[in-house]
């Protein structure tokens, strides 16, 4: 690997290896291989790719995350409809608002959140703060996000990238916890063993 590439551990190599495995076999997407939608793999991404999407984000892709990227391909794989590239391969559905193409950080449902919390009494109900509290203090654990994953009906994973763990997060519109999967390793073997689940 170059000076820019981090040295991976052995067990996220092997990992990387199985899940390149599966995808040149020609299971690319969990929507391709159960609901026969079409998917065709992406080039891999280049160093110069994943840089730009992080000059545009201010923020240094995970090595688990990097190496997919340039060892099985430029995003548009794996668990739900695909996950996310950098902007020279991503093949997700166009997404407005806090959604930009390629690697960026989420932040439109913090701010909007955190509004709703803030809001004077009587604005939303008291079933709708309750609701407000739960989804910030989900949160209030998160660190720096990046949007991964797309389900599809504006459901998303999200990885805290913060984290060397790598936790990961579901959301379902503007809701937001914690995955039934609770790190992206588990996440990637839970598709490679066909126990994944989209919450």
């Amino acid at each position: 690997m170059t000076a820019d590439r981090d040295i991976l551990s052995a067990d996220d190599q092997a990992l990387i290896d199985a899940i390149k495995a599966k995808v040149q076999s020609g299971t690319i997407t969990y929507m391709q291989e159960h609901w026969g939608h079409e998917a065709e793999l992406n080039p891999l991404a280049t160093l110069e790719d994943i840089q730009k999407a992080e000059a545009e984000s201010g923020k240094r892709t995970p090595p688990l995350i990097r190496e997919l990227l340039l060892q099985v391909a430029d995003g548009g794989f794996g668990p739900g409809y695909e996950t996310v590239g950098t902007c020279k391969g991503m093949n997700l559905w166009p997404l407005s608002g806090a959604f930009e193409m390629g690697i960026y950080q989420v932040n439109y449902f913090r701010e909007k959140l955190e509004e709703i919390a803030a809001s004077e009494d009587g604005v939303y109900t008291q079933e709708e703060q309750t609701e407000a509290a739960e989804y910030l203090q989900a949160w209030s654990t998160a660190g720096d996000l990046m949007l991964y994953g797309f389900w599809g009906c504006q459901c998303y994973v999200l990885v805290d990238v913060s984290r060397q763990e790598l936790p990961i997060y579901y959301m379902d519109g503007d809701n937001i916890g914690p995955s039934s999967h609770a790190t992206l390793r588990e996440w990637w073997q839970a598709w490679l063993d066909g126990t994944i689940t989209q919450g």
